[in-house]
């Protein structure tokens, strides 16, 4: 490198080039900023002895380029690199949130090198965690610059391109879930009885200490045992803990940053212009196709909550629950069940109502209720609690018109097998005689996840498989990896909340009729 030029001098671009004269990866007079604002360019260059060009002039003179602008201000910095002529063998590194290498390499001069990176904030103090990927132009000095650049504000690490969007979920959003943690820590400490001068450098102090000590630790101890050290048996550790794994803390934070990924897989389709037709849609188009093969087109379902709205069965259950409970709250408890919102777990739901009613034994509570829920749940009495999914009968109907078999799969025992499916004619729903299967459970002891395996295998022998909905993520996923092929979409009750995010070629919908 003989003379690095940072377009764009925002947050990112002024920590990077903070780095590159702290690190004297080349001299500062050899370090050129450019920004439109010309003025935070002049006191970057008159603090770290840096200099400040225009920006045709920045690009003419460097051979090490780094892209810092904003992405909607990319198309005009790479229309006067062009017209610029930077030469081939020039090294350009981009932070551009989701700018592709293919874009960023078509509004380039030919032989240019190109490297995508994704930093973080922490690189404003020199702990950054970066990703790169490289482009089609591979000298070895891409990687070594990117490596170089990056190094000198925290780590760097080699990803495919296609692993951006995860590296954007996971370490580029990260920091916010970070500071949403220490909020919350603080937040915690002052309900807890403690100061705001006290809660606040503790809860500080300790995300800061945790982290280190991890890193320090780093390939020879695990998270997972460090936690354990601090967690004694029966002690105030385990006791929290217990809490964050009943709501599901692990599940959540996964969700938080599949849903962030997937957020960033759409504004990279939308800033390359690809179509505003949603990928899960086409389900009679492909059936139509398939029939024209002379094939025989499937369509694979879950039944519960994919068509069948049971959050008024699990209401019922919850009710039921109570009922036998002695507590001076029960009937408050009782009316609070029919408006509480409730979400995919029945372990929230159930400690939803345990806080409602300030139990003191949470695990055991949480234990009888589950217990309960168990010997409920497939009662045939509860049945006639569910009803159907907006729209999801007629649905049906049309793919079973378009010449589809519909398969319902269900975890219920076999011997439920014809109270759902008269459930399933009652509603409205296609059955045995009109197009569709009902498979189900053989084997009361086998696992959902198991059976649904099985079920899976059954269908791809009984025709070409176009389109698969479940409202479970792992079971979607499970589908998904069955029929690469097939439209798989996640639908969620319109009464709980969403369910947590799916992979890239998994796509939650929230009503069947999405999918024609």
């Amino acid at each position: 490198m003989r003379r690095i030029a940072v377009i764009g001098v925002g947050n990112m671009g002024e920590a990077l080039v903070r780095g590159i004269v702290r690190a004297a990866l080349v001299p500062a007079a050899s370090v050129v900023a450019c920004d439109a604002r010309s003025d935070v360019a002049e006191r970057l260059a008159g603090e770290l002895g840096i200099s400040h060009v225009p920006l045709a002039t920045a690009l003419a003179e460097a051979d090490v380029v780094i892209l810092a602008v904003k992405p909607q201000g990319m198309a005009t910095v790479l229309a006067a690199a062009k017209e610029g002529g930077l030469s081939a063998g020039t090294i350009v590194v981009s932070v551009a949130a989701g700018v592709s290498l293919a874009t960023l390499e078509a509004g380039l001069p030919a032989g240019v090198e190109v490297v995508r990176t994704m930093p973080n904030t922490p690189a404003l103090v020199g702990l950054g965690a970066s990703a790169f990927a490289l482009g089609t132009v591979r000298s070895g000095r891409g990687e070594s610059v990117a490596r170089a650049v990056l190094g000198s504000v925290g780590i760097a690490i080699e990803v495919p391109e296609a692993a951006m969007d995860a590296v954007t979920a996971l370490s580029g959003s990260g920091p916010a879930y970070v500071f949403r943690m220490l909020e919350a820590l603080t937040e915690a400490g002052l309900a807890a009885g403690l100061e705001p001068a006290v809660a606040t450098p503790l809860a500080r102090q300790t995300l800061l200490g945790a982290a280190t000590l991890a890193d320090v630790n780093e390939g020879e101890v695990a998270p997972a045992e460090l936690r354990r050290r601090v967690t004694s048996p029966g002690g105030t550790t385990e006791a929290a803990l217990r809490v964050l794994e009943a709501r599901r803390w692990g599940p959540i934070l996964a969700e938080a940053i599949l849903a962030a990924k997937a957020r960033g897989e759409a504004l990279g389709r939308a800033a390359r212009g690809e179509s505003v037709v949603p990928p899960w849609r086409g389900a009679l188009a492909r059936i139509a196709s398939v029939v024209a093969r002379g094939a025989h087109p499937v369509v694979v379902l879950d039944l519960d909550l994919t068509l069948v709205e049971n959050a008024p069965r699990t209401r019922a259950i919850l009710r039921s629950w109570l009922a036998d409970l002695a507590h001076e709250r029960r009937d408050d408890a009782l009316e609070h069940t029919a408006s509480m919102p409730l979400v995919f777990s029945i372990r929230d739901n159930l400690m939803t109502l345990i806080d409602f009613l300030a139990l003191s034994d949470h695990h055991a509570h949480l234990a009888s209720g589950i217990a309960h829920w168990k010997r409920a749940f497939f009662d045939p009495a509860y049945l006639v609690h569910d009803h159907a999914m907006p729209g999801a009968a007629a649905t049906l109907a049309r793919l079973v018109a378009a010449g589809a078999t519909i398969v319902y799969l269900t975890a219920r025992p076999g011997a439920l097998a014809a109270a759902t499916t008269a459930q399933l004619c009652e509603l409205g729903f296609p059955v045995a005689d009109a197009g569709a299967v009902l498979v189900t459970k053989t084997d009361p002891n086998e696992g959902d996840h198991a059976f649904k395996v099985r079920a899976l295998a059954w269908c791809a022998r009984l025709g070409e498989v176009v389109l698969c909905a479940e409202n479970e993520p792992a079971h979607a996923n499970a589908m998904h990896h069955a029929f690469p092929d097939a439209l798989t979409v996640l639908v969620t009750s319109r009464h709980s909340l969403p369910a947590p995010a799916l992979e890239a070629a998994v796509v939650k919908v929230v009503a069947l009729s999405e999918a024609l």
